[in-house]
């Protein structure tokens, strides 16, 4: 994440059985784990809904454990909006195993939009 807003929505919010708590931010960051600086939300900049998340500061991240079942097929779905090309800015979703070890990622990079 670089040091200009970084402005992050999930659009999950009306799927049926999304096990993702507070999907799109429209309780503040209640249920997600901060880590850095400049971790909030906004009015100003929304995909959808009345807020979504601003990672405002280098280094800044936010997380959540869900727990799925194995053999289902689940789709992960998130938008991003980038303003500075100084740091790297993107969406990383981790695969854990029922011990927390890590078994797998997959990430991706946000485009610069002005």
């Amino acid at each position: 994440v670089d040091d200009d807003p970084v402005v992050m929505e999930q659009m999950m919010m009306s799927c049926p059985g999304n096990p993702v708590q507070n999907s799109g931010f429209e309780n503040g960051i209640n249920n997600w784990y901060t880590a850095g600086s400049g971790v909030g939300v906004t009015y100003s900049v929304v995909y959808a809904g009345n807020e979504s998340l601003v990672l405002d500061h280098k280094n800044s991240s936010i997380n959540q454990t869900v727990s799925v079942n194995a053999g289902d097929c689940y789709e992960f779905r998130a938008y991003g909006k980038s303003h500075s090309n100084a740091g790297q800015t993107g969406f990383v979703l981790d695969f854990l195993d029922a011990s927390g070890a890590e078994i797998g990622e997959v990430s991706t990079d946000i485009a610069l939009r002005s």
